[in-house]
């Protein structure tokens, strides 16, 4: 059975024993009275841009705690870029924004690092509500999505981000919540974008201050904190109607209340309804033994509606000037169903009725997809003399359930293990599933997931007084990610003897395959970087982190003894295949039956960076960095197959930070050559179940540059270029050499321990998947005087060239309905336009807008189920929400 990665498949359904789903208001209220929460950022002074004739880089208010109160304000001035939000030299040009991506406040210009900052201004005028929104329009982020919320995998500058949480694989991005990580296996969260004072992309790597799966880079949501310096409010709804769908809407508002000068608190909530916009359409599937079943049941118009709630108590307690203490509970829960994908069906035995209609699926089960989340954090900020001292600490809990069609998956293996297709013989001279010996009749197979996270966090910090020659930051940092992950793979009417557990007390009814799973990923590690101020344009900043990790998986995956051994041939001398049979302990980690996996791996590593920066006046600089970056490795999930081993990503980059004609032109960008050693890949192993090795080396090149104009006042335009070509640098032969346990890469895929000659399943120089060439973003705001108001228009498009979404060539080749010619399938070329128009007066905003103006079908990435090697049953396309109109309604209160 196939247990890969090749199909994105939603991860989770209903847990067993569940009880109803809280909403996201009812658990804030619930566990209001709790009190423990992470992670403020606070409010303070006006960050001014440093003159490097009379001071040092860092010096540009360079405490975490003085985040910049325009930066957190939640209406910065319309005028405001994307990369803007603080006040600037020139009063008439454009502003800039301070930002916190280096653990301190600097003003973005003067930072020599690659940083994209987007406002919360700019979030709320290009309608922009959840990560997939936001990452279209980002041309440093590239991302593996199958539509379906809070699971896409982030990556960066070609580098993908994949993990896989069955087996405890971290991805290569780090995403956080102002100081909390939030990054699991299983995907980012996907937090809803509603007071959010700026979104920070940090590409490239980002190891000694961020750590783990900050290999390519990270991404951190920066919250709106309790200000006690005024009352504010504000409500906003939305109303709108998508092609192909009905109608949806928002209704999100937030108060701050100050209740004295030390104490005040926030209150944020939102609840979204996005309607559906694919039609789950007849068809009819033929299997090898004759039977046929239709999906009439099911047929359903708009069939992939999603709701999303959610809300954050925020709360500031200053004790003193120095001292201040700021929890925050924050919860989110969204639900979904269907598919985000339209299909094509590749029935080999009879051709169904095709699905012709751009926006169709046909599924055959009911599908229930759920996303609930919980986070604790606090953060305790203080100084010691003229020492600054930052405690951080979080707690989340994630839970997410899918119940997933799963017929396609029957059509294809149902066929591979009776035969029906090339003969292929069972092993061991038995008979194999022939005349439906163990396959039902009508097999509908479904699928039951639940993943359950747990995630803990902690950081010590403390920073040098910034007004020395020699300044730095320090800290201590661990975290704790436990992870139970449970997949069931139900037929209705299978053989009781082929039921996993058959013939103990822990009997899974009717499932043929099963993964009861416990995944604890441990982190510890110590930081530190210092800034030298050389002279007053020469600065150097050098940086180090010493890490160890601890992975381990425990637990059962795969079938009952009867169905592998009559299926794979196996016996329990041979032990070929995962499950009862191989079971080594009678332990059982929940419910399944016994323990066939138990097993650690565990590394000590450190991680430097260095960067030399030259100021040539207060506007304009030049920097050169090389820095490292990782990703932790961990065990397999598969008896005999040895651990992955971190992977690193080297970084060599030189960049620059330039303001122009009074601040009216901000010209940033930088080019960059990343050296990827060892990278973790992962494929089909024996008997279908997923492995992750580490396989050769990649590298990565491009160029990224960042446009801000004030052609006039009132009129700004801002463009994002990326140019990146992401390739292996050495044959993939999906192999691991038995005797020195590194991957084989040679020509003829031969090595120690393999000695069979075999082609390279990816040859050296073939691109990466999910890179592609070009990525941009354009757009214009022009606001003016209109009916004692001001009245604004805007208009942004994106831009996204081809790309493959899959390391070896077979595969790629294999998409499309009619098969592909030449060198594959690729996704895209693609462009995506947005407008929008209103009038902000007095108090209030209206505001009509459209997404997706010209309703292109884009595609943004593939899938498939497999028979046998690349031989696709059915294919998918993951397409952009097709057009939106909406109109919308803000009032403010100060």
């Amino acid at each position: 059975m196939q247990r890969s990665r090749s199909r994105k498949l939603a991860r989770l359904a209903r847990e067993p024993n569940s009880r109803p789903v809280e909403t996201g208001f009812a658990k804030l209220v619930r566990h209001a009275s709790i009190g423990a929460a992470v992670m403020a950022a606070i409010s303070a002074a006006r960050a001014q841009q440093a003159d490097p004739n009379t001071a040092s880089l860092a010096t540009a208010n360079a405490q975490v705690q003085q985040t910049n109160s325009d930066a957190t304000s939640p209406n910065p001035p319309a005028t405001a870029p994307t990369s803007t939000g603080t006040a600037s030299t020139n009063p008439n040009g454009l502003e800039e924004v301070v930002v916190t991506a280096s653990k301190q406040a600097v003003n973005i210009q003067s930072l020599p690092m690659t940083v994209t900052a987007v406002t919360g201004a700019q979030l709320s005028n290009q309608n922009i509500q959840n990560f997939q929104q936001f990452a279209m329009e980002m041309p440093q982020i590239q991302i593996e999505s199958n539509g379906n919320p809070g699971e896409a995998c982030i990556g960066m500058r070609g580098i993908p981000g994949c993990g896989f949480g069955f087996g405890g694989q971290q991805g290569s991005v780090a995403v956080y919540l102002d100081e909390q990580p939030i990054t699991t296996p299983d995907g980012e969260i996907d937090w809803h974008m509603y007071d959010i004072s700026r979104m920070e992309i940090l590409p490239g790597p980002q190891g000694t201050l961020y750590g783990a799966s900050s290999e390519a880079g990270t991404i951190r949501y920066v919250t709106n904190q309790p200000d006690t310096s005024h009352f504010s409010a504000q409500y906003q709804g939305q109303l709108s109607d998508i092609y192909n769908g009905t109608v949806g809407g928002i209704a999100q508002g937030f108060v701050n209340i100050p209740f004295s000068e030390n104490i005040a608190t926030r209150l944020v909530g939102w609840y979204e309804r996005d309607s559906g916009y694919l039609n789950n359409v007849p068809q009819t599937i033929n299997f090898a033994n004759g039977d046929s079943i239709n999906n009439a049941k099911y047929v359903q118009k708009h069939y992939d509606p999603i709701t999303t709630e959610g809300g954050r108590a925020m709360f500031t307690f200053k004790i003193n000037d120095d001292w201040s203490i700021n929890p925050t509970i924050a919860t989110q829960t969204q639900r979904w169903n269907g598919k985000f994908e339209t299909e094509d069906w590749k029935d080999f035995t009879a051709s169904p009725n095709p699905i012709t209609g751009p926006l169709e699926i046909a599924q055959f089960n009911p599908e229930i997809s759920y996303d609930n989340n919980i986070d604790y954090t606090l953060t305790v900020l203080g100084k010691i003399g003229n020492w600054n001292l930052t405690l951080a600490s979080s707690y989340d809990r994630r839970h997410k359930g899918d119940y997933l069609e799963y017929v396609d998956y029957t059509l294809a293996y149902q066929q591979y293990e009776s035969e029906a297709q090339d003969g292929y013989p069972p092993t061991g001279g038995h008979t194999g599933c022939l005349s439906t010996v163990c396959w039902p009749k009508n097999p509908e197979m479904y699928r039951i997931d639940t993943f359950s996270y747990q995630y803990l966090s902690d950081e010590l910090r403390i920073a040098s007084p910034t007004d020395l020659p020699v300044h730095f930051i320090a800290g201590l940092y661990q975290d704790r990610d436990q992870g139970l992950n449970q997949l069931q793979e139900p037929i209705p009417g299978l053989d009781p003897t082929y039921w996993v557990g058959y013939g103990t007390n822990y009997v899974w009814t009717n499932t043929v395959y099963l993964d009861d799973l416990q995944t604890v990923f441990r982190d510890w590690a110590a930081f530190a970087q210092a800034n030298w101020d050389i002279t007053s344009h020469l600065t150097a900043t050098v940086g180090f982190r010493r890490y160890r990790y601890d992975n381990t998986i425990q637990g059962f995956y795969g079938y009952s003894a009867g169905y592998a051994e009559n299926v794979f041939g196996a016996s329990p001398s041979t032990f070929l295949v995962s499950g009862q049979m191989t079971c080594f302990s009678s332990y059982r980690l929940n419910n399944g039956p016994c323990t066939d996996i138990d097993t650690t791996s565990e590394q000590w590593g450190s991680v430097p960076l260095f960067t030399l920066s030259y100021k040539f006046d207060p506007d304009r600089m030049m920097y050169a960095t090389f820095s490292k970056g990782y990703r932790p490795g961990g065990p397999n999930r598969t008896q005999g197959v040895p651990p992955y081993l971190s992977d690193y990503l080297t970084n060599y980059e030189v960049g620059w930070k330039t303001a122009w004609f009074e601040h009216h032109v901000i010209f940033n960008g930088d080019v960059f050559y990343d050296d990827w050693k060892d990278y973790q890949f992962g494929f089909t192993g024996a008997n279908g179940i997923g492995v992750t090795a580490n396989a050769g080396s990649a590298a990565s090149k491009g160029v990224e540059t960042q446009l801000q104009w004030l052609v006039v006042q009132g009129l700004n335009i801002t463009a994002n270029v990326e140019y990146t070509d992401a390739h292996l640098t050495a044959n993939y032969c999906g192999l691991l050499s038995p005797v020195t346990g590194q991957p084989i890469t040679s020509s003829n895929c031969t090595g120690p321990g393999v000695s069979t000659p075999s082609s390279p399943l990816a040859p050296d120089g073939y691109p990466l998947p999910y890179d592609t060439l070009w990525k941009g973003f354009l757009s214009a705001r022009y606001t003016f005087p209109f009916a004692n108001g001001t009245a604004f228009v805007e208009g942004d498009q994106t831009y996204q060239g081809p790309m493959w979404t899959n390391q070896q060539p077979a595969y790629n080749q294999a998409y499309g309905s009619l098969g592909c010619v030449g060198s594959g399938c690729q996704v895209g070329p693609y462009g995506l336009t947005n407008f929008s128009l209103g009038l902000d007066k007095n108090n209030w905003e209206v505001e009509l807008l459209v997404t997706n103006v010209f309703n292109r079908e884009a595609v943004t990435n593939q899938d498939a189920e497999l028979l046998r090697g690349a031989t696709y049953v059915a294919t998918y396309n993951v397409i952009a929400p097709p057009r939106l109109i909406g109109i919308q309604f803000t009032q403010n209160f100060q």
